[in-house]
């Protein structure tokens, strides 16, 4: 490899290796893939944290009601396994959502192109949240007794 310019190197053997290279560049390019790693890891890890919160709030609504049986125990449980079923499809949501949301941003750093539009992604976490909300409101009103 041949020095051009400080921070540029080209090699004249091979034609696709001597587009110059900015050594800045790259390292950009690097710490921008890096972060979009850290953003996906966050992304797991919250989505986990939803989901085992789901889990937490049905075992715990379920032993509390059997420990303590009362005359709103239904309501409660019915009301803490809609939280929970709620937790758990943002949770999941959340998930899926940033299992596809990487490789696209991947593939935009990769080659130059814009990056994606967050308005795609907020009004998918948007219908998301309002689906799960509407399912939880489904639930409590099917399951709830009857007077």
């Amino acid at each position: 490899m041949t020095q051009d310019r400080p921070g540029l190197t080209s090699s004249g053997s091979d034609p696709l290796n001597s587009i110059p290279i900015n050594e800045v560049n790259e390292l950009a390019k690097e710490r921008t893939r890096l972060a979009a790693e850290r953003t996906l890891l966050s992304w797991v890890q919250n989505s986990l944290l939803l989901i085992g919160s789901g889990i937490a709030i049905d075992r715990i609504a379920r032993n509390v009601s059997r420990a303590f049986p009362a005359d709103q125990a239904y309501a409660s449980q019915t009301l803490a396994s809609g939280i929970s079923l709620g937790a758990l499809a943002v949770g999941i949501g959340l998930l899926v959502l940033a299992a596809l949301e990487y490789p696209v941003k991947l593939r935009a750093m990769e080659t130059a192109a814009a990056p994606l539009d967050l308005l795609q992604v907020n009004l998918a976490v948007a219908i998301l949240a309002v689906l799960a909300f509407g399912l939880l409101a489904l639930l409590l009103i099917t399951l709830a007794p009857a007077s």
